[in-house]
Formats: structure tokens, sequence, C-alpha cells
């Protein structure tokens, strides 16, 4: 089941941008209300696209550090740890 969170802060950063630049886009070439709904949503969407991607990227560098480091301890310390807890 889908749980619904509020908007970060970054994404409503990343769609007032989206619609500046997309009003931009819209009032150089004379185009209508629907055009600037389109390239907004158009924008948005690879926007928040691309921060979903770094984030993942980001999560991803960072497991792979945390298994490296997991791999370089003894399995001795290891077992250890985990009987422990």
């Amino acid at each position: 089941m889908a749980v619904m969170r509020a908007p970060r802060l970054s994404d409503l950063v990343l769609v007032a941008a989206a619609a500046a630049v997309a009003a931009a886009l819209v009032l150089a070439d004379d185009q209508g209300w629907l055009e600037w709904v389109f390239a907004t949503f158009m924008l948005s969407g690879l926007a928040v696209l691309g921060r979903l991607g770094f984030e993942s990227w980001r999560s991803a560098r960072a497991e792979r550090r945390r298994a490296e480091r997991l791999g370089a301890t003894q399995p001795s310390v290891v077992a250890e740890h985990a009987v422990a807890f």
C-alpha cells in the first residue's frame, strides 16, 4: 500500500523553477497558456526524475562503501557483533 507524504521543499522549488523556465519559453515563442501548462508538466517531471536518479545513485554509492567496510572486517568480529545483539 502506497503511503502519501508531504511534498519536499526541493520538489516545490523544482516545480517553481520549471514553471518559470516554461513561462520564459512560452513568452519567447508567443505561445498560449496550454503550452505553458504542458511545458511546466514536462520540465517538472524531468527535474523530479533527475532528483530521484541522483538520490538513488548517492544511496547506492553509500551502500557500496558500507559493503566494502563490512567485507574488510574480520568474520570473527562480525560474528561477535551479531551474537551480541
